[in-house]
């Protein structure tokens, strides 16, 4: 392959493209298994799964138990065509072979109740909080999407402490089959029922890079207690990734 491949080409594409077994199954972890939840680019095809009665019961039971004041979700096919120019994973524009094969879209409704009168709002202007706790319980409660690791960037950003908190439960609980990455600047999560290994930290180096560890790797013995502070130690500046800040320098600029 070495010889046939462009300076420009992505190998991993590439070379499943040409049948390389091991290429294919890491091709299709990353295009299947690696979910970034993304609220403002949620694959509406998730919520086809809402079509099934059962299913849906299940997703509403879930939103109302973490006090959404949502009553019913609806799910709206339609057909478009897709658009004459696309591009490839490598970045090359083409034109589809065939410009009349329609796509599906899926437009998802939200019923809110109100003390004077039900509505529906669009998913696309529903709050960044909703759109990230639907899209994780299509995940969640479907078998069918299980075994996915899923990247949540800023986790504290959409939900309140305590959804968040109860978050963590549910992905910690032994039926949920899904890994869950999350990044976050709330300290109190370290203290909500979470391992060693679960807790790391980013800390940027004198040259800028970022490196991670993991409370695991300090060796003391008072950090495995069940009834540890993290946060506490954390504040106290014993367990490293804290941001350096020049609080005179800041005023000092402000006075300028």
């Amino acid at each position: 392959m070495q010889k046939n491949i462009r300076k420009n080409q992505n190998l991993l594409f590439f070379a499943q493209e040409n049948n390389v077994n091991e290429a294919k199954l890491a091709y299709t972890w990353f295009l299947e298994d690696l979910v970034f939840v993304n609220s403002d680019q949620v694959p509406n095809v998730l919520f086809k799964a809402l079509s099934e009665s059962n299913f849906k019961n299940k997703f509403l039971k879930f939103l109302k138990a973490a006090d959404f004041n949502i009553i019913d979700v609806e799910v709206k096919e339609r057909r478009v065509l897709p658009p004459k120019v696309q591009i490839d994973f490598n970045g090359e524009m083409f034109m589809p072979k065939n410009e009349e094969t329609y796509a599906t879209i899926y437009d998802v409704y939200t019923t809110h109740h109100s003390k004077d009168k039900d509505f529906q709002v669009h998913f696309d202007n529903e709050s960044t909080g909703t759109k990230a706790f639907m899209f994780l319980a299509l995940y969640i409660l479907r078998n069918e999407n299980a075994g996915k690791v899923l990247l949540i960037d800023e986790f504290d950003r959409s939900f309140h402490l305590e959804l968040a908190e109860a978050l963590l439960d549910v992905f910690t609980h032994e039926k949920q089959l899904n890994q869950f990455i999350l990044t976050t600047h709330e300290l109190s999560l370290m203290d909500h029922k979470l391992r060693q290994d679960q807790i790391w930290f980013a800390e940027k180096n004198e040259y800028g890079e970022t490196e991670l560890f993991s409370i695991y790797d300090f060796d003391d013995i008072s950090l495995s207690r069940g009834d540890f502070g993290y946060k506490k130690r954390y504040l106290e500046g014993r367990l490293g990734a804290t941001q350096i800040i020049n609080h005179s320098a800041l005023l000092e600029v402000l006075g300028e």
